[in-house]
């Protein structure tokens, strides 16, 4: 089979649309349990290494904390602790919801995009990124 230049797959086949899916539910999952565990002092998530060795937060840090704000519905705590958090969250749960749709269908889960609009999205999505580390940095704090 040629490979399709334009085809961007997102996960081979039935097993891996359902294991992209099961992965989303964990996720989701995790956002509503890992509030609990905290305020039990259980902390299974590890510190972030950059941040514990430069003192500054890492482009994710804040993103574990932005999802389980969102998973309570809070998007303005979810923002501040992570300004792509309630985007990143709302695109996991539209992520898991196609590739549970894709793997009932027996499918994989694929975009087809042009070369130019794969190097947009990579480009757009580091220069999110980059704008959100910025105010972590300078405006939102850790």
């Amino acid at each position: 089979m040629a490979a399709d230049a334009g085809r961007l797959t997102l996960a081979e086949g039935r097993e891996g649309s359902a294991a992209m899916a099961a992965a989303g539910v964990a996720v989701l999952g995790a956002a509503r349990v890992l509030p609990g565990l905290w305020a039990q002092g259980i902390n299974p998530v590890p510190p972030c290494p950059f941040r514990l060795l430069t003192g500054h937060p890492c482009p994710f840090c804040g993103a574990t904390r932005s999802f389980c704000a969102m998973a309570r519905g809070d998007v303005l705590a979810a923002a501040h602790f992570h300004p792509l958090g309630p985007l990143l969250f709302v695109a996991v749960i539209a992520l898991t919801v196609a590739a549970a749709v894709v793997a009932l269908r027996g499918g994989a889960l694929a975009l087809r995009l042009s070369p130019a609009a794969r190097q947009g999205l990579v480009a757009g999505g580091l220069a999110l990124l980059a704008v959100s580390w910025t105010l972590k940095w300078f405006w939102l704090g850790p």
